[in-house]
């Protein structure tokens, strides 16, 4: 089975691309596959260090519209990641290393990953309309893959959506199949979001009387507490909405302000007087 190797990081704004490690029994000539980052890991550090102590040679800095080469960039471990003649980061085992850009402080952390296969944890999830869960992706060594490193989608993106390993629930109620890619390999898990059950409540006051111009801030309230809900008035010339359940009594008369959560629905008699 070919093996995939991927560096999760590039300097920028460079944009590296990756070549797999050929394999002994690959056809001669034939050139390696290449493979983008997905995502760029991109850390500046601010400490110095001496290149020539350690016996890498001094090369010119590294300025606006140079090119990656051995010559401007370097790596603290090569028997992890490699700096190619033609600027490419060659990935060839699993590690973490540091690639510095010469005559900067500028500095990545690189990771090479091998994915023979993903998981993607955990395999369902049961969210409400709204709210948000995260996923975590694994390698089948139990190597926690970087999420930002994978490619989602989702077969029913009004009922669920996922970026960088974070779900959010549409507003339509159902199911979606949430597809994760990362080297070659998928895994799915399947969302199920629904609209939570409401209890009965009530609307208080339930029947204020006002005075033109006076406001009034209504609840919507149910045994076990607060209930959000989206308010309205059956007379805007006599209760009018100003925001959410503030309501301002606009003129003399009587009007409903009424709140619905779900399927339910609750009402306040107002009554405006001079």
């Amino acid at each position: 089975m070919t093996q995939r190797w991927f560096i999760l990081a590039c300097f920028v704004p460079l944009a590296c691309e990756v070549p797999q490690r050929p394999r002994g029994d690959s056809a001669p000539g034939q050139p390696a596959e290449t493979v983008s980052s997905q995502k760029a890991f991109v850390v500046f550090a601010a400490a110095e260090f001496v290149i020539d102590r350690i016996g890498i040679p001094i090369g010119p800095p590294v300025t606006v519209g140079s090119l990656p080469s051995p010559t401007t960039m370097w790596s603290e471990a090569p028997e992890v990641v490699a700096v190619e003649p033609s600027g490419e980061l060659r990935g060839l085992r699993n590690g973490t290393t540091t690639v510095r850009a010469i005559g900067t402080g500028s500095a990545i952390r690189v990771t090479v990953a091998e994915a023979e296969s993903i998981e993607v944890i955990p395999g369902r999830l049961e969210l409400e309309t709204g709210k948000e869960a995260v996923l975590t992706i694994r390698g089948r060594d139990h190597a926690e893959v970087p999420r930002h490193a994978v490619k989602w989608a989702s077969t029913a993106p009004l009922t669920a959506q996922v970026h960088a390993g974070r779900v959010r629930a549409g507003e339509v109620p159902g199911r979606a199949l949430l597809i994760a890619s990362y080297g070659g390999h998928t895994s799915t898990v399947e969302a199920e979001v629904f609209v939570p059950a409401v209890p009965s409540f009530s609307v208080i006051p339930e029947r204020p009387e006002l005075h033109v111009g006076q406001l009034v801030y209504f609840q919507a309230v149910s045994r076990a507490g607060p209930i959000d809900a989206r308010w309205t008035s059956s007379n805007g010339r006599i209760a009018a909405r100003l925001s959410g359940p503030t309501f301002r009594a606009a003129g003399t008369g009587r009007a409903l302000v009424c709140a619905r959560a779900g399927s339910r629905r609750a009402c306040s008699n107002v009554e405006v007087i001079p």
